[in-house]
């Protein structure tokens, strides 16, 4: 046995360093399969990547054997190829054309040479993915080098990735991660949906009491549909209605809603009071209103005849139907009147025409007049000059005055200006109250009595 082990290894070592059928063991000194040989081995191509970091024994073939890797194999071997004539016929298709590698027997379908591809566009965190066999990338696979774009999830939960997918799609909730404060209204509490991680929504709470709901006379607290607690009123047949007073001709009205009248309408079966009107008018009701409340014109009904003096015809006041009144008539011509020299002619404002002459104040001088304060020059009717003077307070500035215990202010008829009185009445006097020492004392310049010191 030990003869056979010995005569192995003579036999290995006598074929390495055989100068004819020299093998070189790939390592330090010799190439891989993917570089070229410093001998005359022959230049070979690992394609598969399951073959890049395989160790493989180069041959050196004897002539008329070719270096070829046969199919799903990493490793070449010498062996003698077929004819070019015996190789099968291949149709390639789409981006592959047929060509004949320098370790191959036959031509074989591969991507064409500066081949372009379309972009497939991958998402962030994607990248494009060729199957063995393809010439372009047909879909998008993850790569954690690609970082994903920021996905933002509410209070309480935090961003996933559903399996299957490279980024966040989602989110799911957090323990660690604390609700937001939630508020409800009295009588509700927070509540937390099917599917959420915090409270998005309030739900009643039976053992929360809702604040009392005051409604008016006749109606009761009324809670809606999904409510908790009660936000409006209804009415209660049971709880009869106070009474609603209206006036003569209308009755009490119930608005659309209400469950007492709040109001009154008309009523055509009530009957209004009889409304009387001066002569030439009939009792107007006003838009809105039941009776009437005032009186227009009946052009039916004709006016009594009204007098007017010569100069002068009959006028109807405004919101008046007939004439109470005269003025003067605008084509009505006065006779002249006849004025001594220095005279003329003067129209009273109760007059259509001057029946009486004055004179005339344009050719009189009148001497200079001095009054006193608060009074001012008075010129009397039919006279050109003044004669007197006549209170007048309207360029007076009356100062404040604070009037004394006991006194009154008061307006003197010759003065423009109030002033302070002693009123006297007793009863208008304070109730005092002397310190000790001191007495109560009438003066009897004053009205009310002061306190005055024992001492004196």
């Amino acid at each position: 046995m030990v003869k056979l082990n010995s005569l192995i290894i003579f036999s290995i070592c006598l074929l390495l360093f055989s100068s004819n059928n020299l093998l070189k063991v790939f390592g330090e000194e010799s190439s891989p399969l993917n570089s070229t040989s410093t001998d005359n081995s022959t230049v070979l191509a690992a394609q598969d990547l399951e073959c890049n970091n395989v160790r493989c024994l180069i041959p050196v073939c004897k002539p008329g054997y070719d270096l070829i890797r046969p199919p799903n194999s990493c490793c070449p071997v010498c062996t003698i190829c077929p004819a070019p004539s015996d190789c099968p016929f291949i149709r390639c298709e789409g981006d592959k054309i047929p060509f004949k590698a320098d370790d191959k027997c036959c031509p074989e379908c591969v991507c064409r040479p500066n081949n372009v591809c379309p972009l497939l566009g991958c998402a962030p965190g994607y990248k494009e993915y060729t199957a063995p066999g393809d010439c372009c990338p047909s879909r998008c696979i993850c790569d954690p080098s690609r970082p994903c774009l920021p996905y933002f999830c509410p209070d309480g939960q935090v961003p996933y990735t559903k399996p299957g997918e490279c980024c966040p799609s989602s989110c799911k909730c957090d323990p660690s991660r604390p609700c937001p404060p939630y508020f409800c209204p009295i009588g509700q509490v927070p509540y937390t949906g099917p599917g959420d991680c915090c409270p998005s929504s309030c739900k009643c709470d039976s053992s929360r009491p809702c604040p009392p709901y005051f409604c008016p006379e006749g109606q009761t607290p009324y809670t809606k549909p999904g409510d908790c607690c009660p936000s409006s009123c209804q009415c209660n047949p049971n709880r009869p209605c106070p009474p609603y007073f209206c006036p003569i001709g209308q009755v009490p009205y119930t608005r659309p809603g209400d469950c007492c009248p709040s109001s009154c309408q008309c009523d055509s079966s009530t009957p209004c009071l009889p409304y009387i009107c001066p002569d030439g008018k009939l009792p107007y009701t006003k838009p809105g209103d039941c009776c009437p409340s005032s009186c227009q014109c009946n052009p039916n009904r004709p006016c009594p005849p009204y007098f007017c003096p010569i100069g002068k015809l009959p006028y109807t006041a405004p919101g008046d139907c007939c004439p109470s009144s005269c003025k003067c008539d605008p084509q009505y011509h006065c006779p002249p009147l006849n004025c001594p020299d220095g005279f003329v002619p003067l129209l009273n404002e109760t007059d259509c025409c001057p029946n009486t002459c004055v004179p005339n104040c344009k050719l009189v001088y009148c001497p200079p007049i001095f009054c006193q304060p608060g009074y001012s020059p008075f010129t009397e009717i039919g006279e050109c000059c003044p004669r007197k003077c006549k209170k007048d307070c309207s360029n007076i500035f009356c100062p404040l005055i604070f009037c004394a215990n006991g006194y009154e202010l008061y307006q003197p008829d010759d003065q423009c200006c109030k002033q302070c009185r002693p009123t006297c009445n007793h009863s208008n006097c304070f109730k005092l109250n002397c310190f000790p020492g001191e007495e109560i004392y009438q003066d009897p310049d004053l009205c009310c009595p002061s306190c005055r010191s024992i001492l004196n």
